[in-house]
């Protein structure tokens, strides 16, 4: 179950409603603790990028951040939604990944939305010291720049985060040459959160990718990809794994466990791989919800992580990559995992085998990993493990 740390909220709202009250008629009410008038007031921005981030992509101005409406509407339903995604990728990292200091890359940040939830997943699990981290945010508008560096010490004040050692503002825009955005200098964490898109050409992505690798990314780094789990942008993902992989010089570490051809790619021009995570829904979000009459009881989203070298694997586990497949007298889970190669794996229990030794097969969701012998069928003796 994903969840805010206390405060976060409550201090995101102060912030927004300080930075964008003021010079408004409705700068008076900064101070004041937030009420339906702000959320109605800050919902305009919320619906308008609601639309620019699904049904309506290819409307989406090319730097909608200038306009503060869709800013502070990010700041308040979108930040929060995807920071806590990018703790939950990064929870697929071992933990001796953060044992020493570590220098994070947040390209195409926004409001620093990948570097805060590095932040705060260092804070809950790993209780890092003030000055182990280096920050860079590289993102086209200012504005956005300074929200996220301002948020970041906002929070480290309150003791919602571990304080960075730096912040390094970069303005720039993904299409310009790196080597003019970016000191040449190593990082052992590059997140790329909903930001691929700029780059419309599938070579391009991939020459991003390898460039970061190359010139970079640490030795024993991660450069992590997330993206909406929707179908065309998720399966545009898919791709850039494969061609990336072809380069022979990354692997990838979550969420596919071998290093062949996707075989839903392969499979289905209709199928995108994401998933999906619990978490506790703050009432802001559900308020936000109601006045935009969208409803986020679960987290999604497609991801790759990759490193220079492979992760070690078993050819027992397998990643759950549908949701349940239920029908009379049967439930099925479709897995992908090494032993299936070039396929998906449709792996079936009948309702009369269902036992304790396989009631895991019942509470796998799309994303768990899970550990099990059987090839089609999960008889009442199979054993069935969630990793």
């Amino acid at each position: 179950m994903l969840k805010l740390p206390k405060n976060f909220i409550e201090l995101l709202q102060s912030y927004t409603k300080k930075t964008y009250l003021r010079g408004t008629r409705k700068a008076g009410f900064a101070e004041r603790s937030f009420g339906e008038a702000d959320y109605r007031f800050f919902a305009k921005g919320v619906i308008e990028l609601n639309r620019f981030f699904t049904v309506e992509r290819a409307e989406r101005p090319g730097d909608y951040f200038n306009r503060k409406e869709l800013r502070s509407g990010y700041l308040l339903y979108f930040l929060p939604v995807n920071v806590l995604k990018v703790t939950a990728v990064l929870d697929t990292l071992p933990p001796s990944f953060w044992q020493t200091p570590r220098h994070i890359l947040d390209l195409g940040s926004g409001p620093a939305t990948g570097a805060i939830g590095a932040l705060l997943h260092q804070g809950m699990q790993h209780r890092k010291k003030a000055n182990d981290v280096e920050i860079t945010l590289l993102d086209q508008n200012r504005s956005i720049l300074n929200d996220g560096k301002n948020l970041i010490q906002s929070l480290a004040q309150a003791g919602v985060c571990p304080t960075p050692k730096s912040i390094h503002l970069r303005p720039g825009r993904l299409l310009q040459p790196l080597p003019k955005l970016l000191p040449r200098r190593r990082y052992d964490l590059i997140l790329i959160a909903n930001t691929l898109n700029e780059l419309a050409q599938p070579e391009r992505r991939v020459q991003l990718i390898m460039q970061l690798m190359e010139r970079y990314m640490s030795k024993d780094g991660r450069l992590i990809i997330i993206e909406p789990a929707l179908r065309h942008p998720t399966r545009e993902l898919m791709e850039l794994r494969d061609a990336v992989l072809e380069q022979g010089r990354l692997f990838v570490h979550a969420p596919c466990l071998h290093q062949a051809d996707c075989p839903m790619l392969a499979a289905s021009r209709r199928d995108w791989c994401h998933m999906y995570w619990n978490w506790e829904r703050p009432q802001m979000i559900a308020e936000f919800d109601r006045l935009v009459e969208i409803r986020k009881d679960y987290l999604k989203a497609s991801y790759l992580v990759l490193a220079r070298e492979a992760a070690p694997t078993r050819r027992q586990d397998w990643r759950v990559v549908s949701g349940p497949l239920n029908s009379k007298g049967k439930t099925e889970r479709l897995l992908c995992g090494e032993a299936a190669l070039p396929h998906l794996r449709r792996l079936v229990r009948l309702d009369r085998d269902r036992s304790l030794q396989n009631a895991a097969f019942d509470r796998a969701q799309r994303g768990d990993i899970v550990r099990v012998k059987a090839a089609e069928r999960v008889g009442k003796k199979d054993r069935v493990d969630l990793i």
